[in-house]
């Protein structure tokens, strides 16, 4: 089966996902998020009697007709009352009930005076210095709904204040469309529940629990977690019948390439009518899968978990939640982008990217990294769509961010860049408070001179801070101060005649030229780190192969064994600059 654009995918799951739902009652306090099915009229009146609006006396309006401050009328009280009881009748002229706030107006009463416009000092009588007119100060019965009136019709997705209204009502129950339900299940010989003690060279699945979680946060979506599946042809041709009886959609992720374990899309291919589309020209996710067996539906997600929520997100979220009546995705924003970007050409892009800056001149940064790579999550806002043909987004470009719907509690500055546990100690004891947003160096740093943070930290040579700080100087006034500092040794023999020579990065301590952006280093450093081949070995591992000749130089912040020659290469440090 041919690929389809991402467009046409998106057409398509919008054109083919039609499922009927059935219906259930449910209490009101139940329905947050629900569909209504049947339209809803008001059980009763409301308010139910007439009942004050004020504290003071029930009187009839015709008693007072004529007082004033200089010429008060005087009643006599002749009962009193309170909420939740039943008041004694008004029944002699020029009487007068003392009544609270939402108690029933007594019957013969026709207006309350507020009690500010009266004086009793506790006697039988009261003095009235204010007239009167018929209804004032009095919510009538059925004044807000009266019996038989419609308050929500068939279709409405309930919310707070519609439960509100039902409760006031006292409706005890309500027909509301029945749930969607999703079964979610990876597929994969490598995969372990979560829970499950670890054991190599199993990976803990993280597509299932995280959809499942995603679909749950909407009231009209029961989803199940339904496991792991190995990568058998028959265990997933019976599980996925078995699951299609049982649920209107059945989400599966792996097994949907054309690997020989990939079982899914084949087994898929078998149902009736089967698969819709196998294929969509996206970046990650090129093998997504749509199909359908009766009147059920099967989503073929890819296994990489970037890839996976990012199909899920931009292909299939809304339709899936239209036809529970569930609310959508937030509306895109709008933003620059803070860096420039390469992206595939033959393909729609789908970029995870950070929002840094103000809603009104927002900077948008991708999240760099594997499809395999989970830690991407922690730094991810959303997402932008790049369509074919474009080779890449240029710093500046206008991108439009689909939310991820992320909530932070914005604690001091905005700080960026490296923040290990060192840092985060050292901040501590100075005592600044921060939001930390995740960036590579040079992201970080290009976000710090646009304004879209308020601090950075960069790693970079002692002897290149000054020049550092100067060209931030130009842009903004700001403090900088020294977190951390450590020796970098550069261990070397004679170079090999190849041309290039080979420098090792020692993964148990520092690899500088990871993290250290181009202006941060020295030229001669950055020179060497860019023409050279750099491999990443333990330290022990690299001093051999500097015996033996194998390699021409290391970096480490260890002291090297006796009997090899070294230089210091420079004091590396951490710093910190921040707005002023």
């Amino acid at each position: 089966m041919k690929p389809i654009s991402f467009h046409e995918a998106c057409a398509t799951v919008k054109e083919k996902l039609h499922i009927e739902l059935g219906t259930e009652k449910i209490r009101p306090e139940e329905a947050l998020g629900r569909t209504v099915s049947q339209d809803i009229f008001s059980s009763m009146d409301n308010p139910p009697f007439s009942r004050s609006t004020m504290d003071g006396y029930a009187v009839r309006s015709s008693d007072t007709h004529g007082a004033s401050d200089s010429s008060p009328v005087t009643l006599r009280i002749t009962g009193e009352s309170i909420i939740g009881v039943e008041p004694p009748s008004l029944e002699s002229p020029f009487s007068a009930i003392r009544i609270s706030t939402g108690a029933k107006i007594p019957t013969g009463a026709d207006a309350v005076v507020m009690v500010e416009g009266t004086s009793s000092e506790g006697g039988e009588n009261v003095l009235v210095f204010t007239q009167v007119e018929k209804g004032e100060n009095i919510a009538h019965r059925g004044g807000d709904l009266v019996k038989d009136e419609l308050i929500i019709r068939a279709g409405t997705v309930i919310e707070i204040p519609h439960i509100a209204v039902m409760n006031a009502l006292g409706i005890p129950e309500i027909v509301v469309r029945e749930k969607l339900r999703i079964g979610i299940v990876s597929t994969g010989n490598e995969l372990i529940r979560p829970g499950i003690p670890y054991t190599e060279p199993k990976i803990y699945d993280s597509n299932g629990p995280t959809i499942q979680s995603l679909l749950n946060s909407h009231s009209g979506i029961m989803a199940d977690y339904l496991g792991t599946l190995h990568d058998d042809r028959g265990s997933i041709e019976s599980k996925l019948k078995e699951f299609i009886g049982k649920y209107h959609i059945v989400i599966v992720s792996g097994g949907s390439s054309a690997g020989e374990y990939d079982y899914v899309y084949r087994v898929i291919s078998e149902f009736e009518p089967g698969m819709i589309f196998h294929g969509v020209m996206i970046k990650p996710g090129m093998p997504t899968a749509f199909g359908q067996h009766g009147g059920h539906f099967i989503i073929g997600l890819p296994g990489f978990p970037v890839s996976a929520l990012m199909v899920f997100l931009s292909i299939f979220l809304n339709p899936v939640l239209s036809l529970s009546s569930s609310i959508g995705e937030t509306p895109p924003i709008t933003g620059k982008m803070g860096v420039s970007v390469r992206v595939d050409s033959l393909k729609t892009n789908l970029i995870p990217v950070k929002i840094l800056g103000s809603s009104g001149d927002s900077r948008i940064y991708p999240v760099k990294g594997l499809s395999g790579s989970v830690s991407r999550f922690l730094d991810t806002d959303g997402y932008i769509v790049v369509p074919p043909r474009s080779t890449s987004l240029p710093e500046g470009q206008e991108v439009e961010v689909f939310r991820f719907n992320r909530r932070y509690v914005s604690t001091g500055k905005v700080i960026s860049g490296l923040i290990d546990s060192e840092t985060s100690e050292w901040l501590k004891r100075n005592s600044i408070e921060y939001t930390y947003r995740r960036l590579p160096s040079e992201d970080a740093a290009a976000a710090f001179g646009n304004g879209s943070v308020d601090g950075v930290i960069l790693e970079a040579e002692e002897s290149s801070f000054p020049e550092l700080v100067s060209s931030f100087r130009k842009l903004f006034s700001i403090s900088s101060r020294i977190i951390s500092s450590r020796d970098i040794l550069m261990v070397t023999t004679t170079p090999k005649k190849s041309g290039n020579a080979e420098i090792i990065g020692v993964t148990d301590e520092f690899s500088p030229w990871n993290v250290l952006s181009e202006n941060g280093i020295s030229a001669e450093l950055a020179n060497r780190i860019r023409n050279s081949t750099a491999i990443r070995i333990n330290a022990e591992e690299a001093f051999k192969k500097v015996r033996s000749g194998e390699l021409t130089e290391v970096y480490t912040t260890i002291h090297p064994p006796e009997g090899l020659s070294a230089r210091s290469a420079g004091k590396i440090s951490r710093i910190l600059l921040m707005k002023e």
